[in-house]
């Protein structure tokens, strides 16, 4: 049977961004979003619209 084709794919974190954030979280666990968005930002990790 062949698979869906389209449809809503919920966006997944992966890769080298993924554990950047997660070692920040080890760190410090109570980052706000606006918080965690420039950390990451400033260390050159493209973040979404959506999260500043």
């Amino acid at each position: 049977m062949p698979a869906k084709i389209g449809g809503y794919v919920k966006p997944t974190l992966r890769g080298a961004a993924a554990d950047a954030v997660r070692q920040r979280l080890q760190v410090k666990s109570d980052w706000t979003v606006r918080g965690l968005s420039a950390d990451l930002k400033a260390a050159g990790i493209d973040v979404s619209h959506d999260t500043a």
